[in-house]
């Protein structure tokens, strides 16, 4: 009995490791928040690298400026973390979330440079003068960029940065906010 046990194992084991040519092809390859390991996150240029290298979908976080404008973001405000204030400046920690999208109109948040400084976590991504995009923008250079280089439709693993105790101050109620999201998505094709 013993023996026929471990036969089996060994068989499932086999079947298990054998190599199959489409198991790769079924692998979703996320840029999480573009390539922020590499360039600033959540940022086009980021996306893009995403993409150059191989990813076939980007993971992006969104927000809501006050113009009511989908913003990609993983906070709902400056992050001191990754951006400076308009002067090229360092945000304190404790200020931070006075930057409140929610508060801003769009032209006012990409005055705010979130790729200028060293990330902490990060040290080998690479510094530039960069802005936080709308979804639209992210959408359509990453869609130019697939075609412009005969790659494959890129998908988007998109999160509403959302939840109740901000609701009405850093962003929209839900609905609303969804709302906003799809009309984006519809608009750029993509949905």
């Amino acid at each position: 009995m013993k023996s026929i046990i471990k036969l089996g194992m060994a068989v499932l084991l086999a079947a298990g490791c054998s190599t199959q040519e489409h198991a790769v092809k079924d692998i979703d390859l996320q840029g999480h928040r573009g390539c922020r390991g590499l360039l600033p996150e959540n940022t086009i240029e980021g996306f893009i690298k995403a993409l150059e290298i191989g990813v076939n979908t980007l993971e992006l976080d969104v927000v809501i400026s006050k113009d009511k404008k989908v913003v990609v973001s993983h906070e709902p405000y400056l992050s001191s973390e990754i951006c400076l204030d308009t002067a090229g400046e360092e945000i304190g920690m404790l200020d931070q979330k006075s930057y409140n999208f929610y508060q801003m109109d769009y032209e006012e948040i990409a005055a705010y440079d979130c790729g200028s400084k060293e990330h902490p976590r990060f040290e080998g991504q690479e510094k530039m003068r960069t802005v936080k995009p709308l979804l639209s923008e992210a959408i359509k250079a990453s869609e130019a960029y697939v075609k412009e280089n005969g790659l494959p439709l890129v998908k988007y693993n998109i999160e509403i940065k959302s939840d109740e105790d901000g609701d009405g101050e850093y962003h929209p109620e839900p609905g609303e906010f969804v709302e906003l999201v799809v009309g984006v998505l519809k608009k750029e094709g993509v949905l």
